[in-house]
């Protein structure tokens, strides 16, 4: 094994479809939402393997992100997308990923995953607003935008923290969809795994067309609107993207 590979990202940034994109591939073994930071200090190396081998199930995946899988060759990259909450974890526990490195003893990549915000933040606002109307809890969209922006802030500041000591890929969701070729063989390169015709076309056959656009699902205040156009000026890994519908509203 070559690396062990961690995944930051927000909800609703396309991190699952990514993750069962490179769980497809012949030398990665990624599994989904194991939750493997929150006890790390608990795990041997070979019992982490194994809670990761148990999460690489295509049941752990939902139908809309499966993709077929390339026989396995030999695994040189494995990792866990625990989505958003390692980054909340790490924020309070940095230590936590230090503890990490002395179990896997490999060397970690991480992959930042992103998203148009405006895209994030609506899919995201919309679910936890949809979650508490069931359970009969009263609020309103704009609540849970105010709340999952305030959120939204932490995820961009420990990103930014880890940026200055992690080896990290940053990927858009949208160039997965409109620029596979390329971004499939970045994410390849970086870790060192195959670029394999058939897994690449497995994914070109799989994934749906276009980037989904959902900013517009809910309604935006001008205060809102304006806390995200600072934070893409503020961060790199955000730059280019607007409310536009250009790219999924990604316009480099």
């Amino acid at each position: 094994m070559k690396y062990f590979v961690m995944f930051y990202h927000a909800p609703g940034s396309g991190s699952t479809l990514l993750t069962s994109i490179l769980n497809a591939n012949p030398n990665c073994m990624i599994s989904n939402q194991q939750f493997i930071l929150n006890d790390i200090e608990n795990y041997t190396q070979e019992s982490l393997f194994n809670i990761i081998e148990d999460g690489t199930s295509r049941y752990n995946f939902k139908d809309t992100v499966k993709i077929p899988h390339v026989p396995k060759q030999e695994i040189t990259v494995i990792g866990d997308k625990t989505g958003h909450r390692s980054l909340l974890l790490l924020n309070e526990h940095p230590r936590k990923l230090g503890e990490l490195r002395e179990v896997v003893k490999v060397p970690i990549k991480s992959i930042l995953i992103v998203r148009n915000p405006f895209d994030v933040l609506a899919t995201w606002s919309k679910n936890e607003y949809e979650v508490k109307q069931k359970k009969g809890i009263e609020t309103t969209y704009r609540k849970e935008l105010d709340t999952v922006i305030k959120e939204y802030i932490i995820l961009n500041d420990t990103i930014e923290k880890l940026k200055k000591s992690e080896n990290m890929l940053t990927v858009r969701h949208e160039y997965v969809i409109t620029r596979m070729h390329n971004t499939l063989e970045e994410v390849a390169n970086f870790l060192e795994i195959s670029f394999d015709p058939i897994w690449r076309d497995n994914v070109r056959n799989s994934v749906w067309r276009k980037p989904r656009i959902t900013r517009k699902r809910v309604p935006w205040t001008p205060n809102q609107r304006g806390i995200i156009y600072n934070l893409i000026s503020k961060y790199d890994w955000l730059k280019g993207y607007d409310f536009g519908p250009t790219c999924g509203g990604c316009s480099k």
